[in-house]
């Protein structure tokens, strides 16, 4: 019982930062693809 909430804390917190992870992944996507659109047409 008290191992399955000590896992359940884990994985909300590993979930967390994989979220974040995943997060600033996209965002660093959407402006490398700006700056290479900018790039490509101007």
């Amino acid at each position: 019982f008290r191992f399955s909430i000590t896992y359940e804390i884990t994985c909300a917190a590993c979930f967390h930062q994989l979220r974040i992870k995943i997060k600033i992944l996209l965002h660093n996507l959407k402006s490398f693809f700006f700056v290479v659109t900018r790039f490509y047409y101007f």
